[in-house]
């Protein structure tokens, strides 16, 4: 079962301050660096893995992209001091019919990058004293600033992440340790430091770990290990 809550049954509190909007565009203009990382150096066949009928990992890519016209519109609203804010696809039909299982990981990360960095500069243009605006959101019942609107879609970001890599999950992990001119493997979560005991003799620990269908290698420091 997915440890990460359902979107929809999220429950939003926009308390925040309006001068918080720099730093919630600094972490949506982190997001394709993000989704690359997760997604580059995988094979295809993880990627497209799904689990339970649910969204691939690169299925949940596509969906991020498909996103992106709604919360440019969204902006838009806020310009044009909108009565409601454009009304989402609450079905994602637009993601279920694409098929971004077939396309090229590549395309779907470039245009995603490209797409973002379109609502970014939309943004950057506008007067510091939009981001105040509020206008009823139609899926929560209630009134969203436009800084709001920001947090909203890096919440949506994170989730998506979120899930992609749940659908990698440690379990596909395993720890890489030399030692002694030798290379051993053992299957073992990624959960907690340090790995497991039969590599106790190596010291310090020169231990990493490889993720099924990734070339990247998540060494000790990442998961809160040894200096």
């Amino acid at each position: 079962m997915s440890q990460v809550p359902i979107w929809f049954e999220r429950k939003f509190e926009f308390s925040f301050p309006v001068e918080l909007h720099p730093n919630l565009s600094a972490r949506l203009r982190g997001t394709p660096a993000r989704l690359e990382e997760a997604l580059r150096g995988r094979s295809h066949k993880v990627l497209i893995r799904k689990a339970q009928d649910k969204w691939s990992a690169q299925e949940h890519a596509g969906h991020l992209l498909d996103l992106e016209p709604l919360w440019l519109a969204r902006v838009g609203d806020y310009v044009a001091a909108s009565d409601q804010l454009t009304v989402a696809d609450l079905k994602n039909r637009k993601t279920d019919e694409a098929n971004h299982n077939a396309r090229p990981l590549e395309q779907i990360l470039t245009d995603f990058r490209a797409a973002r960095e379109r609502l970014l500069k939309r943004v950057d243009e506008l007067d510091p004293l939009l981001f105040a605006r509020a206008i009823p959101h139609p899926r929560l019942k209630t009134p969203m600033r436009l800084v709001d609107h920001l947090y909203f879609v890096a919440e949506h970001d994170d989730h998506h992440l979120a899930r992609i890599w749940e659908q990698f999950g440690q379990k596909h992990n395993r720890w890489v340790c030399l030692g002694a001119g030798k290379r051993s493997y053992l299957g073992a979560r990624a959960s907690a430091w340090p790995p497991p005991k039969i590599f106790s003799h190596f010291f310090p620990p020169r231990c990493s770990l490889v993720s099924e269908g990734s070339s990247r290698r998540i060494f000790p420091w990442e998961l809160g290990g040894p200096d």
